[in-house]
């Protein structure tokens, strides 16, 4: 325009008289663009997550937290709603404005487990049917399956496999956007806050972690570009649910699903309540990453030391349920890797449990423990293990624990009257842990007294149905 700062503009008006305006400060026209959307993009967006300001007083960051906590609460809702409702964790993310990936990092970092299987044998053996099945004829896969897949180090092996790996374009645009996100703090040092617990905490972010992320990022994308098949996707037979995920522009959650009706092939999900409304729609099959790994190293695309590691990730990935037996876990513990303890440890964390079938798990804790003699580790070590497992099967059962420890003490001293030295150490060490955690080895051996121990369950009041009142005719 030529003008400056101070001076007086005069704009002529159509109708009315000509404006006059005093020149108080020039900017580019992209920098008033980004001061104005900094400066009114709250009012004009008061539920949006991206974009907020927040006033600070002489370095007092309390507002700062305190928004920090508001939104960790807004989170632990979601995961509250992913827990007490059987819809897809796809479905939970969309509709709480979030990415599937970012959800379930989030249920993985304070302990949710991901619906990934009901846990029984009948449906293990479906599942591998079906996967024996697909052999040669292709999967389809939703995004956090695909991206686990290709986090364990597995992604040729399920090509070598399946022959296809079917993907939604949609899922290709997540990653994509994932690496616009990564990329946008290119160059700069940035922070993130938040709780444990009630405990706030910071991380700072250097350039070179950016760097480091995404170089991650695009080695994903382009394994995915390289072994899988990006295909469009047309809409759902259910139009009305279609119409109504459409609301929250999220209709895409069900692409995997919609890809493998029309692509004829098995649908391979972590998310077990996404499979189950695949079997609804007419896909003809689903199964889930660790029968998928444990039939790969059966045929011998993976060695059983590769599973046994798959496996103990999927743990630290909290999908629940594993299937685990005491060889799995022995043969864990003896991997020639840093993390074999690690992993075990998160392995073990889906023994015991409210909903545990108990007998099976009493029969793995036991064989562990008299296993875990035999292991090539010093005594300390073989301690450890016992005395973790014994600690994840008291914590998980607290209404009925010394129960649980009783019938562990009385398989081990059956073992031992056979003539099981195994069994009568592991039963001594036991006996040493109950004495050294300081509870009552006489009543843990007394039947009567533990029968007595147990809490009764709580009983939830069932709110009684009320009755429509009967209307007369006038």
């Amino acid at each position: 325009m030529g003008k400056s700062v101070n001076e007086v503009i005069e704009i002529p008006a159509t109708i009315s008289v000509s404006k006059r305006y005093r020149i108080r400060e020039l900017k580019h026209k992209y920098i008033w663009l980004l001061h104005d959307i900094m400066a009114k993009h709250a009012a004009r967006f008061p539920s949006a997550r991206s974009l907020f300001e927040l006033s600070v007083k002489d370095g007092d960051l309390q507002p700062i937290l305190d928004v920090v906590r508001d939104l960790q609460d807004k989170d632990d809702v979601v995961a509250t709603t992913y827990t007490s409702h059987p819809v897809p964790l796809a479905a939970i993310a969309a509709c709480s404005n979030r990415s599937v990936l970012q959800l379930a990092e989030y249920l993985t970092r304070t302990g949710t487990n991901l619906r990934t299987c009901v846990g029984t044998a009948d449906e293990r053996e479906e599942a591998t049917m079906f996967v024996r099945q697909a052999r040669g004829k292709g999967v389809a896969l939703d995004t956090l399956t695909i991206w686990q897949l290709r986090e364990l180090g597995h992604l040729q092996a399920a090509k070598d496999y399946f022959g296809r790996l079917c993907i939604a374009r949609s899922t290709m645009d997540e990653m994509i956007e994932l690496r616009a996100k990564v990329m946008s703090a290119r160059g700069r040092e940035f922070m993130t806050i938040a709780f444990d617990s009630e405990q706030a905490y910071r991380q700072v972010h250097s350039p070179e972690d950016t760097e480091k992320r995404l170089e991650w990022v695009n080695a994903i994308i382009e394994d995915l570009e390289n072994l899988c098949e990006i295909l469009p996707v047309n809409g759902s037979l259910n139009v009305r649910l279609d119409k109504l995920f459409d609301n929250f522009g999220s209709k895409v959650i069900f692409d995997p699903i919609n890809l493998a009706r029309s692509a004829d092939v098995i649908i391979l999900s972590e998310d077990l309540n996404l499979r189950q409304y695949a079997a609804s729609q007419g896909v003809k099959g689903g199964a889930w990453l660790q029968v998928v790994l444990n039939v790969f190293a059966g045929d011998g695309l993976i060695t059983r030391d590769q599973y046994l590691v798959s496996v103990g990730l999927l743990a630290t990935m909290r999908h629940g349920h594993l299937s685990l037996d005491a060889q799995t876990l022995l043969q864990m513990l003896a991997l020639d890797d840093p993390r074999a303890f690690a992993l075990f440890n998160a392995a073990i964390q889906f023994i015991g449990g409210a909903n545990a079938n108990m007998p099976s798990h009493i029969a793995v804790s036991v064989d562990t423990m008299r296993g875990a003699w035999k292991l090539n580790l010093p005594s300390w070590q073989q301690s450890r293990v016992i005395g973790r497992l014994l600690t994840q099967l008291t914590q998980s059962r607290p209404d009925d624990w010394k129960v649980l420890l009783h019938i562990i003490d009385a398989e081990l001293a059956r073992y031992a009257h056979a003539g099981d030295h195994l069994a009568q150490r592991a039963r001594d060490h036991l006996a040493d842990w109950i004495k050294g955690h300081f509870y009552d080895l006489a009543e843990i051996r007394s039947k009567e007294r533990v029968i007595a121990s147990v809490k009764p369950k709580r009983r939830t009041k069932r709110t009684k149905a009320s009755r429509p009142k009967k209307v007369g005719r006038s």
